[in-house]
């Protein structure tokens, strides 16, 4: 098949790159944004095959409030990530603070323009999150996202280091099904969760 992958070599080749890189960085804790997508729940299954559980700090920044239950509690259901690790806070308030104070519509340009302060705004947390722990935030961007710039700059493509940027999305379907992401993630539509 065109772009297939080995997924046990490559998942040890990203396993790899993620102990190399945190060493290099002197640097034992992560700081990872999981939304219940596909790209970052195989970004966790990874790190955990890299490093201790009790070294990953979950951020979970949902725009709308429903969506914990719906997205995140069956990845959780598969992993031991200590309670104190985890963090659920709801972004609606904030980027409706800022969308009020500089005008921003709803519709058109405008309702990219509310996505992108959302986006960043979740970048503004994980990187709070990293220096309270003095870790790194590490990304969940996939090559196809980021060869058709479907990010927002300083939002959702900042990060320390990115694990799957070279796999295309049809190769992270390929690695979902071999690291055994619960079916409902990797059939789910993805969407950054920033509208209905």
């Amino acid at each position: 098949m065109f772009l297939s992958i080995k997924a046990k070599e490559e998942t040890d080749r990203i396993v790899g790159f993620i102990k190399k890189t945190l060493q290099d960085q002197q640097s034992s804790q992560v700081v990872i944004g999981i939304s219940g997508g596909i790209d970052s729940t195989i970004c966790l299954y990874l790190l955990i095959k890299a490093i201790s559980q009790h070294n990953i700090h979950i951020a979970h920044l949902p725009y709308f409030e429903d969506s914990y239950k719906r997205d995140i509690a069956s990845i959780l259901k598969k992993i031991e990530i200590p309670q104190k690790n985890l963090h659920v806070i709801p972004i609606k308030p904030i980027v409706e603070q800022i969308i009020t104070a500089l005008k921003v519509e709803g519709s058109g340009q405008e309702k990219v323009r509310a996505g992108n302060i959302a986006a960043r705004i979740r970048m503004i947390l994980l990187y709070d999150f990293a220096k309270k722990y003095q870790a790194l935030v590490c990304g969940t961007e996939n090559k196809s996202e980021y060869c058709l710039s479907y990010f927002t700059r300083f939002g959702d493509e900042a990060a320390d280091f990115e694990p799957i940027r070279h796999l295309y999305k049809t190769q992270v379907y390929q690695l979902a099904h071999y690291l055994k992401v619960p079916d409902q993630i990797i059939k789910k539509t993805p969407t950054a969760g920033l509208w209905q």
